[in-house]
């Protein structure tokens, strides 16, 4: 094979041919695109009741968030690392518009908590009153465990809180009160960001609430979420333009090394690539939280720190509305803000994941909404194959170079590369790809500026999320009876589609009736898993990007 001319100037060979099959290691795009989810199934989204259970608290929480923005978006005034999962507050917000909404609670289907904890959490911490928001939390325990329905073994309750780390936003005794619940008496669906946040930190011992979670999008960048709602098909010129790759981000994560096998793909594209470490793309000072304004007026003000992050923030925005593909690899969780960042921007996202031995179908999950998106019709599936540690960045890099690069598959990414080269050279492909990812962005991941979007997203979810959960249980055991199965362990459904949908269709692909693999008891939707406890937790860093 000829050598191919690497963006950065040198030229390597491709290396033998790769022992894996691509073709399980990607999804094609399907022949028509359509972000729009066809259901066999219809369900209609399910009523439900909010419960206002802090009372005046609550009401105290949201009137001092909205004057700390005083009309600014999120990231205007707050670290990303806060304002990329601050979607409860505005979740419930548009909850409480919904028409399925009940005005009591015997009426309802669902029973949500209508406490924004993340939001009560950013709040204590950014106007240094912790012992506050602690204080919230204890109160929200106790008028949860004295409602009459937190009780009941009928009522089914949803507990919205985006961010990763459950017990360090709502304490260790309401982490353990959401999880007793859930496994004593009746369903408590979280609503998180990754399912994957299980294994961060010390989260196993809330393993189930993960486990059936139904996810949400992380916030995306405020001005490419302004852009995407401007930005209709035939709207924007400059997408004509586009062309080449994009990835700006740390390399270093906890990823399994998925993150050094892009950057080794990036070596053998024919097309340029803009890669940039972390240093590089978001600056080398410590973003910071904001100061109080003047004036006593409660509205808060950005430090130096934070504008000069936010320029470079604005640097790379820029970057992705010139690319057409724009990389989105795991991190220390298997989804990250860069991808609803590539969709507002109409950069294509790559989805790239680790996944071993393991089925293709982990390629699509840990995405949020699988009732309402075809993800398919938005975005390109890759998983690089053998990937190993050695191919995990190095902390501190700063060129995204130092990669273990002396002993990776060079054949295996030549491949990955070429394939990826033939998507970029289908315009028609690209264009279409880019429309309905702004479409899908537009309609149910715009936290910020379109929420009643997502929230009737999430209330579709709720609609099949146990069935989904037994779907999910049965295939695992159907996957790991196989012969030659590697096996999956516990842990494993968590990055599993959750739409039974996919499940069916990966069976039958595989020789079975999908039936089979997915079909679930009565009463079996209750069944609680021991989860497989890794030797170590992974870090819990502030910054997941």
């Amino acid at each position: 094979m000829a050598p191919r001319h690497s963006p950065g100037g040198s030229t390597d060979q491709a290396g033998p041919r790769c022992p894996k099959r691509l073709a399980g290691n990607v999804f094609e795009p399907p022949s028509v695109l359509d972000w729009r989810v066809r259901e066999r199934d219809i369900r209609p989204s399910p009523s439900f009741f909010l419960h206002r259970l802090l009372g005046a608290g609550e009401d105290a929480v949201r009137a001092d968030f909205t004057a700390l923005l005083a009309g600014r978006s999120f990231e205007a005034v707050l670290p990303n690392v806060w304002s990329q999962y601050l979607s409860d507050m505005r979740l419930l917000d548009a909850l409480a518009q919904h028409s399925e909404r009940r005005r009591a609670a015997s009426e309802a289907e669902w029973q949500v908590v209508d406490c924004a904890a993340y939001t009560s959490r950013v709040l204590g911490s950014v106007t240094n009153r912790t012992e506050a928001h602690h204080e919230r939390m204890q109160a929200l325990l106790g008028a949860l465990l004295a409602n009459p329905l937190w009780s009941d073994r009928r009522a089914k309750w949803l507990f919205i809180q985006p961010h990763y780390d459950l017990r360090g936003t709502v304490g260790r005794k309401l982490a353990e009160a959401l999880v007793q619940r859930n496994a004593q008496i009746g369903p408590v669906i979280l609503a998180t960001v990754d399912r994957d946040g299980a294994h961060i930190g010390s989260q196993m011992p809330y393993f189930d609430l993960y486990r059936r979670a139904v996810m949400v999008p992380h916030v995306a960048t405020p001005e490419l979420a302004r852009t995407a709602r401007l930005c209709l098909p035939g709207s924007c010129p400059a997408d004509a333009s586009r062309r080449g790759y994009l990835f700006h981000g740390d390399l270093s994560r906890f990823d399994g090394g998925v993150r050094g096998a892009m950057r080794h793909i990036i070596d053998h594209l024919r097309h340029p690539a803009s890669l940039q470490a972390k240093i590089l793309s978001r600056g080398t000072a410590t973003d910071t939280n904001p100061e109080p304004g003047a004036g006593g007026t409660g509205r808060f003000e950005p430090t130096a720190r934070h504008v000069a992050f936010r320029e470079t923030s604005a640097a790379t925005s820029r970057a992705m509305g010139e690319s057409a593909l724009c990389f989105s690899p795991q991190g220390d969780m298997m989804t990250t803000r860069r991808l609803f960042d590539a969709l507002a921007s109409g950069c294509v996202p790559v989805l790239m994941k680790s996944i071993g031995n393991a089925p293709r179908l982990w390629l699509l999950g840990s995405n949020p909404f699988h009732h309402s998106i075809d993800w398919r019709s938005i975005g390109l599936f890759l998983a690089p194959r053998s990937v190993n540690l050695g191919e995990r960045g190095a902390a501190g890099d700063v060129t995204g170079k130092q990669t273990g690069g002396k002993h990776y598959p060079k054949g295996c990414r030549a491949e990955e590369a070429a394939w990826l080269d033939a998507k970029h050279a289908n315009e028609s492909l690209v264009r279409g790809l880019r429309e309905q990812g702004r479409d899908a962005f537009r309609a149910h991941l715009d936290v910020e500026y379109h929420p009643r979007g997502v929230a009737e997203a999430l209330l579709r979810e709720l609609a099949y999320v146990l069935d989904d959960d037994c779907a999910t249980r049965r295939y695992k055991d159907w996957y790991n009876a196989r012969p030659r199965s590697s096996g999956m362990s516990k842990n494993g459904y968590l990055y599993l589609p959750a739409a039974a949908r996919f499940l069916a269709a990966g069976a039958e692909a595989d020789g079975a009736a999908p039936e089979s693999a997915t079909r679930c008891g009565v009463g079996e939707e209750m069944l609680m898993e021991e989860a497989t406890h890794a030797k170590r937790g992974r870090r819990a860093g502030r910054d997941r990007r």
